[in-house]
C-alpha cells in the first residue's frame, strides 16, 4: 500500500513530468526486482500530456498495486502483509550468470547477487562449494540484506582455498544485514593483497554490526612472523555484531609477535555470542591470548549459553582473555578444557582478566582447565565476579582454582568452589558468599549436567539468575529438585537438573 500511495502522490505532484523513458531509482526500492522492468516498460507508454497525467494517476496506481500484491511466482516469496520478499537467486553450477531472479536464471557467484540485491533483499545461494573469485572477501557495501543458504551451512560451503576470508565486513552494516546458515573455511588473512592483513581468518567486521547466524566457522587462520594478529575466525574492530547459533572451531593464529583470538578477538567491540559452540581454536604468539575468544581495550561482550572448550593460548585466557577495561558478561556458559601453558608468567586456564577487567560469569561451570597460573582464572589488577558458578577440578602448579598477581579480587557469591591446598594463591583471594566446598557431582566424563545427588541443586540465587529462563541445554532454568519443599530454586553451574 505504501508503493501504491508513494506513486500516486508522486504523480499529482510532477503533474506533467512522466516523459517516455524517464528513470526512477526510487522504484527499485519499493517494487520487487522482477516488476521494476515492467514498472518502467509501463512508464514508457505516457506522453507529455499534463491534462492525463492526473486521470491515468489512479489507473496506474491500481496497476501497481496489482503487481505488488501478486508478488509473481518464481522471484519472491510471500511477505504476510507487508508486500513480498524479493529473493536474488545464486547457483555456482549455472553455466553462465543470468538475471538472479528465479533458480533458473541464477547468478553464478556469491557477490553478483550481494551486488544485485538492495535493502530488504533475500540473497538465496544454492547448495554447493564455492570457491574462487567472486565467493570470498565477500562486502556487502553496507546493504541491509539477509544472505542466506538453502540447503544449510553443512551444504553450503565457502572455501576460501587458503587465500583470502569470508567476508571483509567494513562499510557500517547493522544487524540487519545478516549472514545465515554457511560453512566458512581455509581462509587466510596472511596475504597483502587481502586487507586488513592479520586480521580475521574467516570474516573481518571493521566498524561493521552484521548478524552472524547458523554458521560454521572453521579451519581458519591468519600466520605471519612479526606481525600481530587477531581473530582467527572472527575479528571485530570497534564492531558489535550478533553472533548466534555458530560453531566456531579449529581456527588458528600463529606469530612471532602477538596473537589475539583463536576463535573470536573484540577490540573495542562489544559482540553478542549467543548459543555458540568454540572449540579446537588456537592463539599462539607473544604474547598468545584468548585461544576462544580474546577482548581487548574496553570490549564488553555479552556471551550467552556458549560452549568454550578444548581452546588454547600460549599465555594468557585459554578459553577466555579479557584485557585493558573490558567487562564482559557472561551467562549459562560452560567453560572447560582449555590450557594456557606456554611458559612463565602464563596463566588463566579458563578466563584471564587483565589489566581493570571485570567480568560477571553468571550460572557457569568452568572446570578441568589448565595453565601454568591459575587452571581455572588469572586475575592482574582486575575484580571478577562469579554467581551461581561451579569453580571446581581446574589445575596448575600455582592456583588451580585461581590466582592473582596484583591488586586484585575474586567475589564468589553462592558458588560451589574447590578449597584444597594451593587452589587458592594467595589462599584468601576468593571473597565468598553463600558458597558450599563440596564436589559438585557432575554426570561424568564429558557430561557436567548434575547426579540427583548433586549439593548444587536448589543452592543458587533466584535472585541473581533474574531474567535468565533457560540454562545452557536449553531446558527450564528456574525448576524445584528433587528435595520435598516444592520450592522452585536455581541450581548453580550452567546445567539445571531436570527430573
Amino acid at each position: 500500500m505504501f508503493s501504491v500511495t508513494f506513486f500516486l502522490v508522486y504523480l499529482l505532484l510532477e503533474r506533467a513530468d512522466l516523459v517516455a523513458g524517464k528513470n526512477f531509482p526510487f522504484i527499485s526500492n519499493i517494487l520487487p526486482l522482477k516488476n521494476v522492468i515492467i514498472y518502467r516498460k509501463y512508464l514508457s507508454h505516457f506522453q507529455e500530456d499534463s491534462m492525463r497525467t492526473a486521470s491515468l494517476a489512479a489507473a496506474f496506481s491500481i496497476f501497481v498495486f496489482a503487481l505488488v500484491g501478486c508478488g509473481g511466482g518464481g522471484g519472491g516469496g510471500g511477505g504476510g502483509g507487508g508486500g513480498p520478499v524479493v529473493t536474488v537467486y545464486v547457483d555456482g553450477s549455472v553455466p553462465t550468470s543470468g538475471d538472479g531472479t528465479s533458480w533458473a536464471t541464477a547468478v553464478k557467484t556469491i557477490q553478483e547477487g550481494i551486488d544485485l540485491a538492495n535493502n530488504g533483499m533475500v540473497v538465496l545461494v544454492a547448495n554447493g562449494t564455492y570457491t574462487g573469485v567472486g565467493n570470498k572477501d565477500l562486502d556487502f557495501g553496507g546493504k541491509a540484506i539477509h544472505l542466506r543458504s538453502d540447503g544449510g551451512a553443512a551444504k553450503c560451503i565457502i572455501d576460501c582455498e587458503n587465500s583470502g576470508r569470508g567476508f571483509y565486513l567494513h562499510t557500517h552494516e547493522t544487524t540487519s544485514a545478516s549472514i545465515d546458515d554457511f560453512t566458512i573455511t581455509n581462509g587466510n588473512a596472511s596475504n597483502p593483497d587481502n586487507p586488513p592483513v592479520g586480521s580475521g581468518g574467516g570474516i573481518y567486521c571493521g566498524d561493521s554490526n552484521p548478524t552472524i547466524l547458523n554458521c560454521i566457522i572453521s579451519n581458519n587462520t591468519v600466520n605471519i612472523a612479526g606481525a600481530d594478529l587477531y581473530g582467527g575466525g572472527i575479528c571485530c574492530f570497534s564492531s558489535n555484531p550478533v553472533i548466534s547459533d555458530c560453531m566456531i572451531e579449529d581456527n588458528s593464529l600463529t606469530a612471532s609477535g602477538a596473537a589475539f583470538g583463536g576463535g573470536i578477538f573484540c577490540g573495542n567491540s562489544s559482540p553478542r555470542i549467543i548459543r555458540c559452540v568454540i572449540t579446537g581454536n588456537v592463539a599462539a604468539g607473544d604474547p598468545g591470548d584468548g585461544g576462544g575468544i580474546s577482548c581487548y581495550s574496553h570490549s564488553n561482550p555479552r556471551i550467552e549459553n556458549c560452549i568454550i572448550k578444548n581452546n588454547s593460548a600460549t599465555t594468557h585466557g585459554g578459553g577466555i582473555c579479557c584485557w585493558d577495561n573490558c567487562s564482559a558478561i557472561i551467562i549459562n556458559c560452560l567453560i572447560a578444557g582449555n590450557t594456557a601453558t606456554g611458559g612463565t608468567g602464563c596463566g588463566g586456564g579458563g578466563l584471564c582478566c587483565y589489566e581493570f577487567s571485570n567480568p560477571t560469569l553468571t550460572n557457569c561451570t568452568v572446570a578441568k582447565n589448565t595453565a601454568t597460573y591459575g587452571g581455572g582464572i588469572l586475575c592482574w589488577s582486575s575484580t571478577p565476579t562469579l554467581n551461581n558458578t561451579i569453580l571446581w577440578g581446574n589445575s596448575a602448579p600455582t592456583g588451580r582454582q585461581a590466582y592473582a598477581f596484583t591488586a586484585s579480587s575474586l567475589t564468589l557469591n553462592y558458588c560451589d568452589y574447590s578449597n584444597g591446598i594451593n587452589d587458592f594463591d594467595p589462599p584468601s583471594l576468593p571473597d565468598a558468599y553463600n558458597s558450599i566446598t563440596s564436589d559438585p557431582l557432575f554426570v561424568g566424563g564429558d557430561d557436567y549436567g548434575l547426579q540427583s545427588t548433586s549439593p548444587c541443586i536448589d543452592k543458587g540465587s533466584n535472585a541473581l539468575a533474574s531474567g535468565i529462563t533457560v540454562d545452557l541445554a536449553g531446558k527450564d532454568r528456574i525448576v524445584d529438585g528433587p528435595d520435598p519443599d516444592e520450592i522452585a530454586t536455581v541450581d548453580m553451574g550452567a546445567y539445571e537438573f531436570q527430573q
